[in-house]
C-alpha cells in the first residue's frame, strides 16, 4: 500500500470514530470522560438522587447524606451542592462512581424538621440536574443522671450532692438540675446549673437525724430530654 493510501485509510478511520463519538456512543474505556468538553457531543442528560442514612436523629448524633449523579451515557463527573435549611451548604466532588457523601451537622437544634437539598452543577456536555430534597427530623437526646453522691454527715453539717448528666449521643448537656432532700415531712430544694455536664449542690446546716432521700432531676432543654436519679445519706445525731 502506498503512503498516500495508508494516510487516507487512517484519516477515514479517524473520521468515522469521531462521527460515532459525536453521536453520543460511549465505550467503557471512554466512560471516565463522559463529561468531555462542552459541545464535543450532544448534551447528556443527568439525574441526581439523594438519600439520608436516617430520617429521624437525636440531637448530637451523626447522619450522612449520599448524593449520586447518573446518566444514560456513562458516569458523570464534577461537583454537587448539598444544603441544609439551617443555612449550612457544601460543595462536594463526585467520585469515580458518580457519588459523594457528607455528614450533616450534629448540632442542628432539636424539635425541628430540616430540608436537605442536592443538585448537580453540570460539567462539559453533562447537563445540570436537581435540586432534589429529603427531610430529617431532629429530636431531643436522651439523658441519664449518673454518679449521684451524697455523703453521710454529723448533725449540723452541710449536705452536699454531686453528680453528672450525660447524653446518649455523647454531647455534653447544659441546663439545670433540681436537687430535693426529704426526711419525713422535712424537704429542702435547690437548683444548680450544669458545668461541663456536672453539678454540685450544697445545702444549709441540717440537724434532723436519720436517713435523707435525695432526688436529682435534670430539667431538660430544647435539645435534651429530662432525667432523674436518686440516692440517700444519713445524718448522725
Amino acid at each position: 500500500m502506498s503512503v498516500s493510501r495508508a494516510y487516507r485509510s487512517v484519516a477515514l478511520a479517524s473520521a468515522l470514530a469521531a462521527a460515532t463519538f459525536g453521536l453520543g456512543a460511549v465505550t467503557s474505556a471512554q466512560a471516565a470522560s463522559v463529561c468531555g468538553p462542552s459541545g464535543y457531543a450532544a448534551p447528556i442528560a443527568t439525574t441526581t438522587s439523594l438519600s439520608l442514612a436516617r430520617s429521624v436523629v437525636e440531637f448530637g448524633s451523626a447522619d450522612v447524606a449520599t448524593v449520586k449523579v447518573s446518566s444514560g451515557a456513562g458516569t458523570p463527573s464534577g461537583s454537587v451542592r448539598l444544603g441544609v435549611s439551617d443555612g449550612s451548604s457544601y460543595r462536594l466532588t463526585l467520585d469515580r462512581r458518580g457519588s459523594a457523601r457528607h455528614e450533616l451537622p450534629r448540632r442542628l437544634p432539636a424539635q425541628r424538621t430540616y430540608a436537605v437539598t442536592a443538585s448537580y452543577d453540570g460539567r462539559g456536555s453533562c447537563q445540570a440536574s436537581g435540586p432534589v430534597r429529603k427531610y430529617v427530623t431532629v429530636v431531643r437526646a436522651d439523658t441519664d443522671v449518673r454518679g449521684l453522691e451524697a455523703r453521710d454527715l454529723r448533725s449540723g453539717g452541710h449536705p452536699t450532692v454531686t453528680g453528672r448528666v450525660r447524653s446518649d449521643t455523647g454531647v455534653t448537656p447544659d441546663g439545670e438540675v433540681r436537687v430535693t432532700l426529704t426526711n419525713g415531712d422535712l424537704e429542702k430544694t435547690r437548683t444548680a446549673d450544669l458545668r461541663g455536664g456536672r453539678f454540685t449542690v450544697r445545702f444549709g446546716r441540717t440537724h434532723q437525724g436519720g436517713t435523707w432521700k435525695v432526688r436529682a432531676a435534670f430539667l431538660g432543654t430544647r435539645d435534651f430530654q429530662g432525667s432523674r436519679g436518686t440516692t440517700s445519706f444519713r445524718v448522725e445525731g
